[in-house]
C-alpha cells in the first residue's frame, strides 16, 4: 500500500511540475522567441491556403491582420530566410486577396520536377539502422555532424514552427552529467569515442495545452532523419532515454543554460560501431492494423 501512495505522489509531482513548465511557456506568447513561433506558425497557415486549388477567397481573417502587423513589428528579429519567406507569402496573399481569379501557382522551386527517391536503398537503411552499445575510436569528424545537422532543417515541423533545438554538448563537464542522468548506458563500451546531442523540446511555441505534444513530435522526426543520414555517413547511433525527473530538468536548465520553457526530450549517441561486437537485431512485428 506504501508503495502504491509512493508512486502515486511521485507521478502528481512530475505531472504539476511538467504543467507549470508548460503554462511558463504559454504565458511567455508575448515574448520574442514565442511570437516568432506564432508568425512561424500562421504564415505557413497562408502558405497551405495559397497552395489550395480549391482555396475560397478571403481566407484566414480571423488571423491574418494580426499576423500581418506582428510579421512589420518583428521582421527585423526574424532570421533572415524566415523573414524573406515572410515576406513572399504575405505579399502573395495580398495579391491573391486583391485579384482573387489568379491561378494558384506553385513556387518556382517546388514546382520543379523531384527525381524519385530510391526505395530500395531508403527501405534497406531501415532494415539495417540498430541501436549502437560498442562504439571505438575515432570520434565522429564536427564537420560530418555539422553537415547532418544542417540538412535535418528540411524535416517537416507542426505548422512549420520548429519547436526544438539540437545540442552537440561537448564540455566534458555537461557532456558526463547527461550521461550520468540518462537511462539505458547499460553494458556500452567506448561512450567516449562518440557526440553526444541532446534534443530539447520548447514549450514556448505550445499556445493551447492541447498542443503539449508538438515539440516531442517535432524533435522525434528530427532525430529520425539524423539517425538514418548518419547511417549513410557510415556512423552508428544510439537513443538514451531522459527521465522524467523534475529535480534532473531544473539541473539541466542551469547546467545547458536553457529558459524555463525548455527541456530535455532525449539524447542520442553518434559514433563509430565496432565491427567485432553484434548490437543483436531484435525482430519488429509492427503495429498495424485496419479499423
Amino acid at each position: 500500500m506504501f508503495s502504491k501512495l509512493k508512486s502515486l505522489r511521485e507521478y502528481f509531482r512530475v505531472f504539476l511540475a511538467d504543467n507549470r513548465l508548460l503554462f511558463a511557456g504559454i504565458r511567455q506568447r508575448r515574448g520574442a522567441k514565442a511570437k516568432e513561433y506564432l508568425l512561424r506558425r500562421n504564415i505557413h497557415r497562408l502558405e497551405k491556403g495559397l497552395r489550395n486549388p480549391e482555396c475560397r477567397i478571403p481566407f484566414g481573417q480571423a488571423y491574418a491582420g494580426q499576423t500581418e502587423r506582428d510579421f512589420e513589428t518583428y521582421r527585423s528579429q526574424l532570421p533572415p530566410a524566415i523573414a524573406d519567406w515572410g515576406d513572399h507569402v504575405l505579399a502573395e496573399y495580398r495579391q491573391r486577396h486583391a485579384n482573387p481569379e489568379l491561378p494558384v501557382e506553385a513556387p518556382a522551386d517546388v514546382a520543379i520536377p523531384l527525381d524519385a527517391p530510391d526505395y530500395a536503398s531508403l527501405r534497406a537503411a531501415f532494415a539495417q539502422r540498430t541501436s549502437c552499445r560498442h562504439f571505438i575510436a575515432p570520434a565522429p569528424a564536427g564537420d560530418a555532424i555539422a553537415e547532418i545537422l544542417h540538412d535535418t532543417r528540411h524535416i517537416p515541423t507542426s505548422c512549420n514552427r520548429e519547436a526544438y533545438r539540437i545540442l552537440i554538448v561537448e564540455t566534458p563537464e555537461k557532456r558526463n552529467w547527461l550521461l550520468a542522468n540518462s537511462i539505458g548506458l547499460t553494458n556500452f563500451t567506448g561512450v567516449e569515442h562518440c557526440t553526444v546531442l541532446a534534443f530539447v523540446a520548447d514549450l514556448a511555441a505550445v499556445n493551447h495545452p492541447r498542443d503539449r505534444h508538438v515539440p516531442v513530435m517535432d524533435c522525434s522526426f528530427a532525430s529520425l532523419l539524423f539517425a538514418l543520414a548518419a547511417q549513410s555517413r557510415g556512423l552508428a547511433t544510439c537513443y538514451l532515454n531522459w527521465p522524467i525527473r523534475p529535480n534532473t530538468d531544473r539541473q539541466s536548465r542551469v547546467l545547458l543554460n536553457l529558459p524555463a520553457t525548455q527541456k530535455i526530450v532525449f539524447c542520442l549517441l553518434v559514433g563509430h560501431q565496432n565491427p567485432a561486437l553484434s548490437s543483436g537485431k531484435s525482430p519488429k512485428s509492427g503495429r498495424i492494423c485496419k479499423v
